[in-house]
């Protein structure tokens, strides 16, 4: 209804990671927390997602797809980034 007239890749495009980059790259309260074996990455996707988030990133070597949630340091990480973006 916001884009009439727009084709489905019309839309998917608008709603890419990379239309919302410097939305991303200036919002404090955005960042990343990934695997570098997470499973639902295809090639080539964790090295545009670390350049999208410069310096807001957060890449654990192993623990698949939210395979180590429970991990300390992951839970750590997470915690802090959302402690840092209220204040």
């Amino acid at each position: 209804q916001q884009y009439p007239g727009s084709t489905q890749n019309d839309l998917i495009r608008l709603s890419s990671l990379e239309t919302l980059q410097d939305w991303i790259a200036t919002n404090s309260r955005i960042g990343l927390v990934t695997n570098r074996d997470d499973i639902i990455l295809a090639r080539g996707e964790l090295a545009a997602l670390e350049s999208l988030f410069a310096g807001k990133s957060w890449i654990f070597p192993t623990g698949g797809h939210l395979g180590n949630l429970d991990h300390p340091a992951f839970a750590w990480r997470i915690t802090t980034f959302f402690s840092e973006a209220q204040r």
